[in-house]
């Protein structure tokens, strides 16, 4: 695709990032400890899995049994790490012009006239890293995700950096220095410190809780398959996780957009 790229054009690509797969991954080897032919692998699918099925046949119009076909019976289900995407594309002369899900940085504020910050910035990989995490667990649609966000940071939030900025701009623009002014200036900046830490402290305090419940669902559901396949222990097929295998179920297609310079 690059070769035959124009100079000055794109190369389009859509690809599946492989944190994304993980929880279908899991899919397939709960049914592959546990079925001794085609056959028991599609009846296991269409027991446990039907919410993902049900989403796919939806969305992907196709057959639940071309989708079982497809991530659970085909033995090539590999997926690429928007990594090595990135480095692949590097030397090849190719730039990134955009991506769907974004793998942006927050809070960058250089001027356009600047080159956009390096991916092979070790803290953009970091970044990037963390944001496979999400991709990894991806079950909720983003409005419900950011509605938990919101209702941790609560409501005074927006009131309390608006009032301050407010208070600030209006000192500068009408030149009152008056004492009293700089004392609401300063009540208004402690308030603002302290909104911001409860409301951090109130968010951390709920995402590592979950973070770690998700890890311990994947451990529950791999130990269960290692006990099956090592010991033939039976399979917990009443296991619900909390979490896992349901909504999103992890990623779907990736989209990049690299420019040929």
């Amino acid at each position: 695709m690059a070769n035959a790229c124009k100079q000055d054009g794109y190369v389009v690509s859509g690809y599946a990032e492989d944190t994304g797969l993980i929880q279908r991954l899991l899919h397939r080897a709960i049914c592959y400890v546990n079925s001794d032919n085609e056959a028991d692998l599609y009846k296991i699918a269409r027991n446990l899995f039907q919410e993902h099925l049900e989403r796919s046949v939806k969305y992907g119009g196709r057959t639940a049994e071309s989708v079982i076909n497809d991530y659970l019976v085909n033995p090539h289900y590999i997926g690429n790490n928007i990594l090595d995407i990135l480095e692949w594309a590097e030397s090849l002369n190719l730039e990134l012009y955009n991506m769907y899900p974004s793998i942006e940085m927050p809070f960058i504020i250089d001027s356009p006239y600047f080159k956009p910050l390096s991916t092979k910035n070790p803290l953009y990989q970091k970044w990037i890293n963390i944001v496979r995490m999400r991709w990894q667990y991806a079950i909720q649609e983003d409005k419900d995700v950011f509605g938990v966000i919101n209702d941790k940071l609560g409501d005074n939030l927006n009131e309390n950096i608006t009032s301050y900025f407010d208070k600030l701009s209006a000192i500068l623009q009408t030149h009152d220095y008056s004492s009293d002014s700089y004392k609401e200036l300063k009540e208004l900046t402690h308030r603002l410190e302290d909104t911001i830490k409860h409301s951090l402290s109130a968010l951390t305090s709920s995402i590592i809780p979950l973070f770690e419940e998700l890890n311990k669902e994947v451990l529950e559901v791999m130990d269960m398959v290692v006990r099956k396949k090592e010991k033939n222990e039976p399979f917990d097929f009443e296991y619900t996780p909390n979490h896992l295998f349901k909504g999103y179920n992890g990623l779907g297609t990736s989209y990049v957009i690299f420019h040929k310079k």
